[in-house]
């Protein structure tokens, strides 16, 4: 693929991203705004108008640890300029994720990938509705996604030996934890990486893997000891006790016990003793405590809402978020998914071809990339690794796949947490779209590294 074909599918991305921003924020900018968005955007006038990473822009506002400074800083970017005004940071987001397009291009190039596989890789990425949408929520989605693929890109270039590089690595893993917490053990994945990449000669990357391991420390723990000073706690966020008990244990409990998630919940709540004197890092320890010993009783039922939780990930298409922005679709809520066996053939053909075109052609779009991204992806990752071309970028690529869909495997999985996973199966799936319509099986993986033509496909 030319350069030349490479903006055409950047600038569909970027006309996606910002005609979805226009028609948002015009008609609907409620859209824009979900749960977390009033906290990173306090926590970012914070930084600006006190100096100091706090819930709230007051003085007596106590210290923020349940949002870690990542998001909030990119916010504040904007604030002397901007003030409140959301645009400028989505506009900013959406920039970011069609970039992702060409970083993706860099690398399929330098890992033979063919001109046809980087245009399908490209394609996928450019119409995903996912991550149309979430470029378009104050949300820390899409710029950690960006982040996590910066990363990955500076990753596969370090050369074996490089301490500076790898002390830079490390620093990329504590930034994208600061970013969003998920990525705290970030730094298990790196370190498998290296020691698959450095398996003949192990002894030699022992140094880089401990001076990586050096700077996401200093980043990582240095932000837990500004948490054990100014709130008394050592966890990196006061986030992870309300996940345990408000989501992961109370469907536990929930499935256990035959009763809705929300009275599992309150009967959890009630087992913390003096709640509502305790900050937030009190109550997300004490939260903890209630929660972990649920989830080691029930093993089967822990793992159940882990597959629950990796499928609602990965399944849903996610053309509901994006018809949401648009203000279209049923008033009901209904999706054309669920309605498949709900409605009788004549009902569903009246209800979405007759009445919502618009949002059924959506539907099928988001079926279509979801499908394309995935399961080409999985193919995609089969037939490097058969023809022999697993390069280190695809197995870096396959640790962070495997690394997100576990740690985000729970009650709170949602479409948006993909996000970040997205451009990663995007790049395999475009080697297994073109091999799989290709007539020799060649055809996706380039010129070989020789450069020379194979005698067989020299036309006679």
């Amino acid at each position: 693929m030319s350069w030349t074909k490479l903006l055409v599918w950047m600038g569909v991305a970027l006309a996606l991203r910002l005609g979805t921003l226009a028609v948002a924020s015009s008609c609907c900018p409620e859209r824009l705004v979900q749960n977390d968005t009033v906290r990173y955007e306090q926590s970012a006038a914070a930084l600006v108008e006190l100096g100091r990473f706090s819930e709230r822009p007051e003085e007596t506002a106590p210290p923020e640890t349940i949002r870690t400074p990542g998001y909030p800083a990119f916010l504040a970017v904007f604030r002397p300029f901007a003030g409140s005004n959301r645009l400028p940071p989505l506009v900013a987001q959406c920039l970011l994720s069609t970039a992702v397009i060409a970083v993706l291009f860099r690398l399929g190039r330098t890992s033979g990938h063919s001109s046809r596989a980087l245009a399908v890789t490209s394609a996928l990425v450019a119409l995903d509705p996912v991550t149309t949408a979430y470029s378009n929520m104050i949300l820390s989605d899409v710029v950690f996604g960006v982040a996590l693929l910066a990363f990955s890109a500076w990753f596969v270039t370090v050369r074996q030996g490089s301490l500076w590089a790898h002390a830079v690595a490390g620093a990329m893993l504590g930034l994208l934890a600061w970013i969003r917490p998920i990525a705290y053990f970030l730094p298990l994945a790196a370190l498998l990486w290296i020691l698959w990449r450095n398996r003949a000669a192990l002894r030699s990357a022992l140094v880089p893997m401990v001076m990586l391991c050096t700077t996401w420390a200093v980043v990582c723990l240095g932000w837990q000891t500004r948490n054990l000073i100014v709130a008394d706690t050592f966890d990196f966020t006061s986030v992870t006790g309300f996940n345990l008990l408000d989501y992961r244990a109370a469907r536990v409990v929930s499935l256990r016990d035959g009763i809705g998630k929300e009275q599992a919940r309150e009967q959890l709540r009630a087992q913390i003793a003096g709640a509502d004197s305790m900050s937030f890092a009190e109550w997300s320890e004490a939260a903890e405590q209630v929660a972990v010993p649920i989830l080691k009783q029930n093993p089967a039922l822990t793992l159940r809402t882990m597959v629950e939780g990796v499928g609602r990930m990965y399944l849903v298409a996610g053309d509901a978020v994006l018809l949401q922005m648009f203000g279209v679709g049923p008033a009901d809520g209904s999706g054309a998914l669920g309605d498949l066996g709900r409605l009788s053939l004549q009902e569903y053909r009246d209800k979405w071809l007759g009445k919502h075109p618009g949002a059924f052609f959506v539907f099928l779009l988001a079926q279509v990339v979801n499908v394309g991204v995935l399961l080409g992806g999985v193919v995609g990752m089969w037939r490097l690794w058969r023809a022999g071309r697993w390069k280190p970028v695809h197995g870096l690529f396959v640790i962070l796949i495997l690394y997100f869909s576990v740690l985000s495997a729970g009650p709170e999985a949602e479409p948006r947490f993909r996000t970040p996973v997205i451009p990663l199966f995007a790049f395999f799936a475009g080697v297994g779209i073109v091999g799989v319509s290709a007539t020799d099986g060649k055809e996706s993986f380039g010129r070989p590294r020789s450069g020379r033509i194979p005698p067989e496909s020299i036309p006679r």
